[in-house]
């Protein structure tokens, strides 16, 4: 049996070609339709300030008063939609703080970001429970100042995300909470 192989090869590459030209371009298009993946990239201020938020929480735990010293400006307080006109202040939230452990240490903060403003650093992010599928509890946007040579927290502006945030994540009780859980 004899083969013609000049006239065969030429017909199969010439059909091969076609099919691996169609293949290529098939490839290319639906990848130019598909959208790309983000994948978050944590910047230098979100390594810094994610650190210092979490110091922070290991300071009030662990009830290192000097670690919260170096932390914390003396005039530092939390203000909540509930107590915008009545924020409360450094030594009830560091109280407050106390009785909130079990929920301080079941949170962990996502979503970080970090504004540099100059003479100040916003850095916002949303507290999730760890402990029940991630639900977000909490919208927090804290304001680090300079101070004393380092970093230090002067504002904590906390609100709660849907029905299931807790109450209080040291923050006192309202007036008219207060009122209510007397009756």
């Amino acid at each position: 049996m004899i083969f013609e192989v000049p006239k065969v090869l030429p017909k199969m590459a010439k059909g091969a070609s076609i099919v691996l030209a169609l293949a290529l371009y098939a490839v290319q298009s639906s990848q130019a339709t598909e959208e790309p993946i983000k994948v978050p990239t944590m910047t230098r201020l979100v390594k810094i300030y994610g650190e210092l938020e979490s110091n922070l929480t290991m300071a009030i735990l662990g009830l290192d008063g000097s670690k919260i010293d170096e932390l914390l400006t003396e005039d530092f307080e939390q203000r909540t939609p509930l107590t915008a006109d009545d924020p409360t202040p450094r030594a009830e939230w560091l109280a407050a703080c106390s009785k909130d452990a079990k929920v301080l240490k079941a949170v962990i903060l996502t979503k970080m970001a970090v504004r540099d403003l100059g003479s100040s650093v916003v850095a916002s992010f949303v507290m999730v429970d760890r402990n029940h599928q991630k639900q977000p509890l909490f919208f927090v946007m804290d304001v680090w100042i300079e101070q004393q040579g380092h970093q230090q927290l002067k504002n904590r502006f906390l609100s709660p995300i849907g029905d299931r945030s807790p109450t209080s994540l040291c923050e006192r009780p309202s007036k008219s909470n207060e009122a209510s859980h007397k009756r």
